[in-house]
């Protein structure tokens, strides 16, 4: 990765950005680290970006040790109802999800498919819908709660499904 120091700023660069920033110049098609340098451009280590949390961003910046490069990442904390907001919009997909995956050990298409048959005249079919309509509704109530805490700050904001897992429902047939 290619950088570009101007006046204490470090921004990502590119060779592309280079010639056409310079366009009366003939480069060679591998420019030396000591011409890059006479433009005040560098090769970097590249970091890989954290991922994402309902918590914090990331910033990208750069910083010189011993005289190379190196790409990093500030982390930020988000605003809390920011925060909140994509936690619940994360986990509410989680938990749909879970729900979800349950329906399909029974070879429904989806939780709300295995509810639909709530009136089949079939017995069997009935039963699990039964069983599918009560778990989507305890597991909504928990979710619910969970995040009426999350929202009164009495809780930590969880990070995904894992963090709270354990205060849903089992999902089991019987």
């Amino acid at each position: 990765m290619l950088i570009k120091v101007e006046n204490g700023t470090t921004t990502k660069y590119s060779v592309r950005q280079l010639k056409a920033d310079n366009p009366n110049v003939s480069f060679p098609a591998d420019i030396s680290d000591e011409t890059l340098a006479s433009y005040n451009c560098y090769n970097a280590v590249e970091t890989e970006r954290p991922e994402a949390s309902v918590t914090h961003t990331y910033t990208e910046g750069f910083v010189q040790q011993d005289g190379v490069w190196h790409q990093i990442w500030a982390a930020s904390a988000r605003p809390n109802d920011e925060a909140v907001t994509l936690c619940k919009t994360k986990l509410s997909g989680q938990v749909q999800q879970r729900m979800d995956d349950f329906a399909k050990t029974r070879d429904y298409y989806d939780m709300a498919s295995a509810v639909s048959y709530a009136n089949s005249n079939n017995a069997n079919y009935v039963v699990e819908a039964s069983r599918c309509l009560d778990l989507r509704d305890d597991t909504w109530a928990a979710f619910y709660t969970i995040m009426d805490a999350v929202e009164a700050g009495s809780r930590s904001i969880p990070g995904d499904i894992s963090d709270i897992e354990d205060e849903l429902p089992a999902l089991t047939w019987s």
